[in-house]
């Protein structure tokens, strides 16, 4: 190598290990805090997430972020989060600014955080963990599942993290009669608005959704976790009316 330590020439030298993203270590415990065990020698902490699950990393860059955001130490978490998350109270905390809009893109893609040192060289960088964050904007308490009003019928699903969310309805024989779009979407549940014509058909929600174990956006097809009725295979839910005399 040379230059590596005077204007000569060497016979070795240590070549620096690239860093990857590695394991999920960083806690998002809160709109606010992100807690994680940073390198010591980190000045700046930057928090990127991508729509399409592209993060890589080349030489220090972070490289398919939609969004990214520095992030500030010594944050505080509130006692709140670290009440609820006892064992991670220790780690320090880093303050994570964002707008609505911006905090909902970030959690429908891929997390990641890395650390800089002051030169700008990457030190470390691991995946977010976010059921904290999730449970604090996207908690509910409207109805899920079927619902019957009158002649109405609405199929709700929550679903904060889906980029997309369709309600693909099937005839007896599941055959796909049709593929809706909700009709609204608020604080990440899915409603579809329906009549009486739906009674007794199957369906299944069609999603697009970033995956943790596969590190990928996944796009499939899933049954009601709120299902009051089944196929005989279970593989989709249907649409009954309990209030209905014949049941």
């Amino acid at each position: 190598c040379y230059g590596v330590e005077s204007s000569d020439w060497v016979d070795s030298c240590e070549v620096p290990e690239e860093v990857e993203i590695i394991d999920i270590a960083a806690h998002w415990v809160e709109s606010g805090a992100l807690l994680w065990n940073a390198p010591a020698d980190a000045e700046t902490v930057t928090l990127y997430s991508s729509s399409t699950a592209a993060l890589d990393i080349d030489g220090d860059q972070m490289n398919g972020a939609d969004l990214s955001v520095n992030l500030e130490s010594g944050g505080v978490a509130s006692d709140f989060a670290l009440a609820k998350f006892r064992h991670l109270a220790s780690l320090p905390a880093f303050q994570v600014s964002l707008q609505p809009e911006q905090l909902r893109q970030a959690l429908q893609g891929q997390l990641a955080v890395a650390a800089f040192d002051a030169s700008g060289t990457m030190l470390e960088a691991t995946r977010v963990q976010v059921p904290g964050v999730i449970d604090e904007n996207f908690q509910t308490t409207a109805p899920l599942g079927v619902q019957y009003d009158g002649s109405s019928v609405s199929v709700s699903l929550w679903a904060p993290t889906a980029q997309s969310v369709a309600l693909n309805l099937y005839d007896a024989e599941l055959n796909l009669v049709e593929s809706l779009a909700p009709s609204s979407n608020e604080n990440g549940t899915y409603v579809f608005d329906g009549d009486s014509t739906w009674t007794d058909l199957y369906y299944r929600f069609a999603l697009t959704v970033y995956h943790p174990v596969s590190d990928q956006i996944e796009s499939y097809e899933v049954t009601d976790p709120y299902s009051i009725s089944l196929s005989l295979d279970s593989q989709y839910s249907q649409i009954v009316n309990l209030d209905a005399d014949d049941n």
